[in-house]
């Protein structure tokens, strides 16, 4: 019994014993590398480019020198005026104005990653991703004689598996066990639709993927 104790104890607890822990938080500046929305016709003739947001996560030290890593990112792109529809007057079918449709693609992500250190304040990580997207259509058509200005939006939700990799550089403030560091850092993200909350839409021939590129900056917490 005390020889299965012992080893628990080295099994279980040991390897946590001055093991480090990480909480960060950094700004992202996104580019889409590519968004299967862009190949569509509601896209008009523009395109889901620059795609900011921000995340929040948390790293332990673990086995082998391999890190764990849990984090929470979100990233908006806006295609404003997507679409276009044109107003007719009364007097015929000659349109006397226009209104558009804003497309936007939303991304909840959890990035989960395996993290190696090379040098003290490099890291290196790669991992599974799990998302959830929302492809937002939103209009607001104009008020004409008769007829009041309306509100529409479209919204589909869709769950997305793929992968992240990442490179991050930290700075630190304070030399302490404990201290704030400067996180600044590189991430690749590829997502691909698995399931859609339809609500009796015929989504057949339709798909989601995803490939975003960002910069982050931002500040983390060592102890």
């Amino acid at each position: 019994m005390r020889n299965a104790c012992l080893l628990t104890w080295l099994i279980v607890v040991a390897p946590s014993l001055g093991a480090q822990s990480r909480v960060f938080l950094s700004f992202n500046a996104g580019e889409s590398l590519y968004n299967s929305e862009n190949s569509l016709k509601t896209i008009g003739g523009q395109s889901l480019d620059w795609s900011p947001g921000f995340s929040v996560g948390y790293e332990r030290d673990s086995l082998l020198g391999v890190n764990m890593r849990v984090e929470y990112a979100y990233t908006r792109a806006v295609a404003v005026n997507a679409m276009s529809f044109a107003v007719s007057g009364s007097t015929g079918p000659e349109p006397v104005a226009s209104f558009g449709a804003d497309l936007a693609f939303t991304t909840h992500n959890l990035d989960i990653a395996a993290c190696i250190r090379p040098v003290d304040f490099l890291s290196l990580a790669i991992g599974p991703t799990v998302s959830l997207a929302y492809r937002t259509i939103e209009l607001t058509t104009p008020s004409t004689p008769g007829i009041p200005s309306r509100y529409f939006r479209d919204r589909l939700a869709s769950l997305c598996l793929g992968a992240n990799c990442s490179m991050d550089v930290e700075i630190p403030l304070q030399d302490r066990p404990r201290y704030v560091y400067v996180v600044s850092g590189l991430k690749l993200r590829y997502i691909h639709s698995v399931w859609f909350d339809k609500r009796g839409r015929d989504l057949s021939d339709y798909r989601q993927s995803s490939f975003l590129g960002n910069f982050a900056l931002g500040l983390g917490y060592s102890f």
